[in-house]
């Protein structure tokens, strides 16, 4: 009997372990399950906010490239109604005509990404440009023409790098090559004034 007794007793303990170590192991289990659920939500939560600053970058790039361009327009149009000389005029209706290509890219890609861009101006160059004579006044706003083109190069660089899409990219590097070419015909301008002067 009692020997019948001990092998209860050490049935009862080997049960009791085994039961213990069974328990153990779901604890550790579970416990590993969920910290590898909360690490895999942190993960998922840093991507998303990456992703949501990025396309926050992108909208706020592709706003200031959109007003940086619309005010070059607004530059234009002061050109052709102040400038007597038809170079000039040709340049500025030129200029123009691309730049409201621009515009368009730029609209299209913002309905597609959901971004609002104005299509108004905050510039006002009415104060600048009173006490400007003729020569002075070209030179000065096709200047200020080729900074704001400049500016909208470097807007669009930095969406580039700042970007993974795709049609972000490709419209920065199609329209900073339009946009460069554009320089260069504001330059050449401006250097046939010089030698008028």
């Amino acid at each position: 009997m009692q020997g019948l007794i001990e092998r209860k007793m050490n049935f009862t303990n080997v049960l009791k372990s085994g039961l213990l170590i069974g328990f153990t192991s779901l604890s550790l289990i579970s416990c590993n399950y969920i910290f590898e659920n909360k690490k895999e939500k942190i993960e998922k939560t840093k991507t998303t906010t990456t992703r949501i600053n990025t396309n926050k970058k992108e909208a706020n790039l592709l706003v200031e490239a959109s007003k940086n361009n619309i005010d070059i327009l607004e530059l234009c149009e002061t050109i052709k109604d102040f400038e007597p000389q038809n170079n000039i005029k040709s340049l500025a209706e030129n200029l123009e005509k691309t730049h409201f290509e621009i515009l368009k890219n730029y609209n299209d890609l913002a309905t597609e990404k959901l971004i609002s861009i104005p299509n108004y101006t905050n510039f006002n160059n009415d104060i600048e440009m009173t006490a400007l004579d003729n020569e002075t006044f070209t030179e000065t706003t096709l200047k200020l023409i080729k900074n704001k083109i400049i500016n909208q190069i470097k807007l669009l660089d930095t969406l580039s790098e700042t970007t993974n899409d795709v049609e972000f990219k490709v419209l920065a590097l199609k329209d900073n090559y339009i946009l460069k070419y554009n320089i260069n015909k504001i330059e050449t301008a401006l250097n046939e004034l010089n030698k008028s002067i």
